[in-house]
């Protein structure tokens, strides 16, 4: 790793077997947010692990740099203006008939469901979503019975959030600092939290603690046995140095869960977001084959959605995202 100037720290051994790694992905560089610097991915040389994590990574003190120029910051939106007149309506077109085969292909109530974070089927209680972002995703949870707050460590974040949803219950902070009672809480969800971790086995022990008996876990990474992973290869938007310090698989995610006192849960994994990781990672492709329309890139995470979502048939762990479901 070379080229910045922040502290750095070693992980030389797989955080949850201690075998040693190998490199899997050299040099790469954050070219969506401008995070200096090229860093290298390991990959635990255990066959019953699979681990994957950065190394080195920016220590814990100082790891908020890297997120200076992160989406959640960003309020203006998509500053892509590379799309005339006859494109928009080109799109809309094509937007209309991918309603259609998304319905067919049930993609579009994958997607609904992930973005309740698989709640739709249990019994409303109290719940806490940690790093809870913009809330949107708290909205939707309390429209289903659920009565929400939120946590987050990001101030930017916060302040986005209650400005855009005023009145939701959000607290700034680490978990622990919360200081929450034993049995807050019957269910807890986590959407792209874990990988940024330094000690996610840490949190879920915390989590555990302030779940109520029965309660629920649940929480989506992105996958690194993923198709889009396969496919991109070094430019799959699920990579994302140096903010993403851990890339699970489902195995791995079932060794956390252990390790953390979970014993019941269960794993899978889902193509139902792949759209939205093709455009990230056409949008790390364009750095090296030049700038592409909005129109033709619409087109091809269109086209790598629905070949994801064919694909995950056939291999059922190949699904962009990891997802867990863990009771007390």
């Amino acid at each position: 790793m070379a080229g910045t100037d922040i502290p750095l720290e070693s992980l030389s051994a797989c955080y949850l077997c201690g075998s040693e790694g190998s490199v899997l992905h050299h040099r790469l560089k954050d070219l969506l947010y401008g995070a200096n610097g090229e860093w290298d991915l390991k990959i635990c040389k255990n066959p019953d692990c699979g681990l994957v994590w950065l190394d080195p990574r920016p220590t814990e003190k100082v790891i908020g740099k890297v997120y200076a120029k992160y989406y959640t910051h960003d309020l203006k939106g998509d500053k892509d203006s590379r799309e005339g007149v006859s494109q928009y309506l080109v799109r809309k077109c094509i937007k209309f008939f991918y309603s259609i085969i998304k319905q067919a292909a049930l993609i579009k109530k994958g997607r609904k469901r992930i973005d309740v974070m698989y709640l739709d089927d249990i019994k409303p209680g109290r719940l806490l979503e940690i790093g809870c972002g913009n809330g949107d995703r708290l909205i939707k949870i309390r429209r289903l019975g659920w009565g929400v707050e939120g946590q987050e460590i990001d101030p930017v974040a916060v302040s986005t959030c209650l400005r855009k949803h005023p009145g939701l219950e959000v607290s700034l902070g680490g978990l622990r600092d919360l200081s929450y009672p034993d049995g807050a809480f019957d269910a807890i969800i986590m959407n792209h939290v874990i990988e940024h971790l330094h000690d996610p086995m840490s949190l879920l022990k915390e989590c555990l603690r302030i779940l109520k008996k029965g309660g629920a876990l649940v929480l989506a990474t992105p996958n690194i046995n993923s198709f889009g992973h396969r496919y991109f290869k070094s430019a799959w938007r699920g990579l994302e140095p140096p903010r993403h310090l851990y890339i699970f698989s489902t195995n791995t995610l079932k060794k956390l869960a252990e390790n953390a006192g979970f014993d019941r849960f269960k794993t899978w994994t889902t193509p139902d977001r792949a759209e939205s990781f093709a455009l990230g990672s056409l949008d790390i492709q364009q750095h090296k084959t030049g700038p592409m329309t909005k129109l033709k890139r619409y087109i091809m995470a269109i086209i790598f959605q629905i070949k994801a979502k064919f694909f995950h048939v056939s291999d059922p762990g190949s699904g962009e995202e990891c997802v867990l479901i863990a009771f007390k």
